[in-house]
């Protein structure tokens, strides 16, 4: 099967999150994907909504990718602003997110400890 690619940027607004949803419903179903709309229009809606919520103010526009390759779909998304590299750091107790690494760092440690 021959990989096929599609991108686009949309600007760094709340409007872009349903654009992004429409451009990838119109581009999966021109490669003939339509059962994998819903999935897709879904991860493109919570990845659209981060990059809003996280990079507005900081980039002008985001880029959403779609490559078709080997039976694979990828859908990424990338802005325009040169982040520095994320550092781990420990959540404030009202803080509603952002434990994810701190979760899996004591679930490695707790898996060790067990396993000796």
């Amino acid at each position: 099967m021959s990989g096929r690619t599609d991108s686009k940027r949309f600007r760094v607004r709340r409007d872009s999150i349903p654009a992004a949803r429409r451009h990838v419903r119109t581009v999966l179903i021109g490669w003939k994907l339509g059962g994998l709309v819903d999935d897709a229009s879904l991860i493109t809606r919570e990845l659209a909504t981060n990059v809003i919520s996280h990079a507005n103010g900081t980039g002008d526009y985001f880029e959403l990718g779609l490559r078709r390759r080997n039976g694979v779909l990828i859908l990424e998304v990338t802005d325009s602003y040169q982040w520095l590299m994320p550092e781990l750091r420990k959540p404030a107790d009202d803080e509603t997110s952002g434990r994810g690494p701190v979760h899996r760092r004591r679930a490695r440690r707790a898996v060790g400890r067990t396993a000796t």
